[in-house]
């Protein structure tokens, strides 16, 4: 098994309050599941995302550490002027959590999932280490252009190069030129189409 690395945590980005990258917890589950949810209305899903489905999933990833890894962004929905807000991994998409600026007088900190990021990683016969794939990435829509979606981003491709992966891929709609654009600006190279098949639409003959 495949441990996920430690929390990377970002400075004070817009409206002063720092950001938090870690493993996805069971907990986050209803946080997750919310996100997922706004990328299904974008992408005109005709399904909804529930809390159940992504507990079912991350269950099945806990078991295949090999194979996946997720990661929410969170952060301080109140916090002091310094942006306080511990990543031990005991909070969850509303947990509070204990904090204190100089480790003295205790304070409640409400933290808040405002990203989700999963990824998988496989092998092939023409690369030597393998490729890392993400297959979600959403950001809160309050919470876009603060760097949140490249922190998430740039964690995978950490956790990509400490499994000795060859590469990192990505794939958006054709018609998402927003998101083309962002993993332009975070490295990535149109090197490739990805072609799909969604076998619950109805075949053309």
């Amino acid at each position: 098994m495949v441990e996920p690395s430690a929390d990377h945590r970002l400075p004070p980005g817009q409206g002063g309050r720092a950001v938090l990258v870690r493993p996805t917890l069971l907990e986050d589950a209803a946080a997750v599941a919310g996100l997922l949810n706004k990328l299904a209305e974008k992408a005109h899903a005709d399904h909804p995302v529930t809390t159940a489905r992504v507990e079912t999933y991350l269950r099945h990833c806990e078991s295949h550490t090999d194979m996946y890894v997720n990661y929410v962004a969170e952060t301080a929905a109140s916090a002091d002027e310094d942006g306080i807000a511990r990543g031990d991994g005991t909070g969850g998409g509303d947990g509070i959590l204990g904090g204190s600026r100089h480790g003295a007088d205790a304070a409640a900190i409400r933290l808040t999932v405002i990203g989700f990021l999963s990824a998988v990683f496989y092998e092939t016969p023409f690369h030597d280490k393998g490729t890392c794939l993400i297959n979600e990435l959403i950001v809160d829509a309050d919470r876009r252009g603060a760097g949140v979606g490249r922190a998430l981003v740039e964690t995978a491709k950490a956790e990509a190069r400490r499994r000795g992966m060859d590469e990192i891929e990505v794939g958006t709609e054709k018609t998402n030129l927003a998101a083309q654009r962002f993993y332009q600006r975070v490295g990535f190279d149109e090197e490739f189409v990805l072609l799909s098949q969604d076998f619950h639409k109805q075949e053309e003959p």
